[in-house]
């Protein structure tokens, strides 16, 4: 193992970028429940979105499925109900990256700011591309491995180890896509977690030493974002105003 890092880390080099428009339809594997959900892709330069059916950790969601649109350059990334939503549950919530990428799975298909090398070829929906082991420079010891092509499209994703595929494409179409498909939909509200999760922490932390606010503190914030995912976020911005 340490051999292996060492090896990256003197011929760390980074992948080729994201920077081709196309459709895709792609398989992702959740290896905490062994079920994979069929999504559909659409990206563009650094932006991407997926469509898929509602994971575990989106059950509490309405609607019949999910759609997340993220962009790794500049950090933005929302998540919103699809499908047969009623207009009071037309809500974006805006999360950040790792976020996202939880309640999509685990899936790993944002290789922008990891580096390391290539070690091999591969054929992914009919198209050659470069398998690279990479790793964040940060966390060295977290390591997977992405088949992608000249042109910065992930064709498939792994963890390391792992025995399957989290993220495979099984056909891709190259070609212009349609800005509104990045954007929140026409009519949603759009609900900031991180600003949400900040004001609760503000709300219920600094009132005096209480049981609850000392609880509420010592929260890891992802533990936070997902009870407040499971509130209706306007019961929420209420609980905000009425603190302020």
């Amino acid at each position: 193992m340490l051999a292996g890092l060492l090896a990256i880390n003197a011929q760390a080099a980074q992948p080729p970028q994201p920077k081709a428009a196309y459709q895709a339809q792609v398989d992702i594997w959740d290896a905490r429940n062994n079920r994979v959900y069929p999504a559909v892709v659409n990206a563009y330069t650094s932006k991407m979105r997926i469509r898929m059916q509602k994971t575990q950790e989106m059950q509490n969601m309405p609607g019949d499925a999910a759609v997340a649109v993220f962009d790794p350059v500049t950090g933005e990334a929302f998540v919103y109900p699809t499908g047969r939503v009623a207009a009071g549950e037309q809500i974006v919530m805006k999360l950040d990256m790792q976020r996202v990428s939880s309640m999509l799975g685990g899936a790993s298909f944002d290789v922008s700011h990891l580096q390391g090398q290539k070690i091999g070829h591969r054929t992914v929906a009919g198209e050659g591309c470069d398998e690279w082991q990479l790793a964040s420079p940060q966390q060295p010891n977290k390591q997977g491995v992405a088949c992608i092509t000249q042109d910065g499209v992930v064709l498939s994703a792994r963890e390391l180890n792992a025995r399957r595929d989290n993220y495979l494409v099984r056909q891709i179409s190259r070609g212009p896509q349609d800005a509104k498909l990045f954007m929140p939909p026409v009519g949603y509200r759009t609900v900031d977690m991180g600003s949400l999760l900040g004001g609760l922490q503000g709300l219920l932390g600094g009132s005096g030493g209480q049981s609850g606010g000392s609880m509420m503190q010592n929260m890891d914030s992802e533990t936070l974002q997902k009870m407040m995912e499971n509130v209706d976020p306007e019961t929420l911005q209420k609980m905000l105003q009425s603190g302020q």
